[in-house]
């Protein structure tokens, strides 16, 4: 894990991220945000709502990052949930991203809850 000095030190070195805003950096971590592409699993269809995703109770959605990552050989990473996405029951799996890795992410939520979110 680094810090978020040693991530601003990385990147365009190490660390490639575009679009990418400086107050997108916290602590050990970068906030990505998500795209207008989200599909659901079970209904096979785009599930944004008036510029907002909409996940049903019981369904699994894939959502791409705005955000291109770029890791060289020296780094890896972990994309995990925030803590307001799970108080909401939206479950997420963390995806890891390999050395080397570049593209957008796909980060996948399932919605446990009995609401709409």
């Amino acid at each position: 894990m680094v810090s978020n000095v040693d991530i601003e030190k990385g990147l365009g070195k190490h660390i490639g991220i575009y679009p990418l805003e400086k107050d997108q950096i916290e602590g050990a971590s970068i906030d990505l945000t998500a795209s207008e592409y989200a599909f659901s699993v079970k209904q096979g269809c785009s599930v944004i709502k008036e510029g907002n995703i909409v996940i049903n109770p019981g369904d699994t959605v894939i959502v791409f990052t705005n955000e291109s990552i770029s890791l060289d050989s020296h780094f890896v990473g972990a994309c995990y949930n925030r803590i307001s996405f799970s108080m909401k029951g939206l479950l997420h799996s963390s995806s890891p991203l390999k050395p080397n890795y570049t593209g957008r992410l796909s980060v996948t939520f399932f919605n446990a809850s009995p609401v709409e979110v």
